[in-house]
């Protein structure tokens, strides 16, 4: 695990300011030549860092947003929500796309996917003075221990048919740092969190390293996706879109910007 950690990401995003001004408050109209496509997320660190109500201030999206603005010559403005708004903006039209969520069957009614854009790692964190150790094989091993999750949240397919399936106790935070405080203060026994964003986590919080340890065994692993609102007069960006990032893929640009020390 500290190996693992001292190559967390390091908050860090440069020029990218200039494509991620704060996004206009009214709902999107008709779609025209130069206008800014209005994107929605939630801060999410390493992935978007940033306040409420604003644009972000650094995090991988950001980057990958200024180089598909590069390529496909589109304005893609970005604001941050909190994610139970983001669903309902995205729902009723009130905005064109969001950068990065796990594709759903009920998502899928109200939204339009691109490719896969980032793959992501999910897994167990615990309380070392609590449960020294900690390892689990299947899910009902986790019957009898209080899991800690995001309010809002979806996690990978096999973690909720579990969770819709067994008798798992789960405790919601209103965000990732509030669950780690949880799991901290031993309010939880577990959190399930992506890596690159628990890694985040605990490289802002130095004082849970000497707490909080990672499972070996990881819960799944699974794509992030953008998406636009099927409301939205954007919604036919989507194949403009995935030639962008399959470009981006395959000439390395993609990994670079996922990779890159911060």
């Amino acid at each position: 695990m500290r190996k693992h950690l001292s190559t967390r990401l390091r908050r860090a995003l440069g020029g990218v300011l200039i494509i991620a001004a704060m996004a206009a408050s009214a709902a999107p109209g008709a779609a025209q030549t130069g206008e800014a496509v209005q994107l929605v997320d939630t801060p999410f660190p390493p992935y978007i860092e940033g306040e409420y109500g604003g644009a972000p201030t650094g995090g991988i999206v950001p980057l990958i947003l200024a180089e598909l603005e590069a390529r496909t010559g589109r304005t893609l403005r970005l604001t941050l929500h909190p994610w139970k708004r983001v669903l309902k903006m995205l729902r009723v039209g009130q905005a064109d796309g969001v950068t990065l969520l796990i594709r759903t069957a009920e998502r899928e009614t109200f939204l339009r996917y691109t490719t896969v854009l980032l793959e992501s790692r999910e897994s167990f964190y615990y309380n070392t003075a609590r449960l020294e150790g900690f390892q689990w094989r299947t899910f009902r091993d986790l019957e009898g221990y209080r899991i800690g999750l995001v309010d809002g949240h979806t996690y990978g397919q096999p973690f909720m048919q579990a969770l819709s399936m067994l008798d798992l106790t789960v405790e919601y935070a209103g965000d990732t740092e509030s669950a780690f405080r949880m799991l901290a203060a031993g309010r939880v026994d577990l959190v399930l969190e992506d890596d690159t964003v628990a890694s985040s986590q605990l490289a802002a919080n130095p004082s849970w390293l000497d707490v909080l340890d990672r499972a070996e065994q990881p819960v799944a692993v699974y794509p992030f996706h953008m998406a636009f609102a099927r409301k939205s007069p954007y919604a036919d960006l989507v194949p403009e879109i995935d030639r962008a990032i399959e470009a981006m893929r395959s000439d390395g640009t993609l990994e670079s910007i996922i990779s890159a020390p911060r």
